[in-house]
């Protein structure tokens, strides 16, 4: 007698994502903030305030994220003119609480980056 065995689909996928961290004296937001604009500026997506009619457009928007200092966080708009946005990120001044001394003993502040790059591949 055969044994016919049905394995249901994997909904695997993987994605590219880029991931940074800033710490010094003072938090870096602006650090960071030019690094996500350098990545846009690389992948030709221009930002919309200066990117009108271009194929892809980019925004920040303010961010609630509870891992970022309130009013200290943005999340990342990306319009591939398709005309629906999709956050493709978010960054900020992460929260004392995230870099404290029982979970990471990182003493100084910092800003961090998190987006998905596989709208650019």
């Amino acid at each position: 007698r055969a044994l016919d065995v049905v394995h249901p689909p994997v909904l695997h996928r993987n994605e590219r994502h880029l991931a940074a961290l800033y710490g010094g004296v003072t938090a870096g937001f602006e650090i960071i903030h030019g690094l996500v604009d350098r990545v846009m500026t690389l992948n030709q997506v221009k930002h919309r305030s200066v990117g009108a009619g271009s194929a892809s457009t980019y925004w920040i928007e303010p961010s609630d994220d509870p891992a970022f200092f309130p009013g200290r966080a943005a999340a990342i708009m990306l319009d591939s003119g398709e005309g629906s946005a999709k956050l493709i990120g978010t960054f900020g001044v992460v929260h004392p609480e995230v870099i404290s001394k029982d979970r990471y003993d990182i003493d100084f502040p910092c800003s961090a980056v998190e987006m998905n790059l596989e709208h650019f591949v």
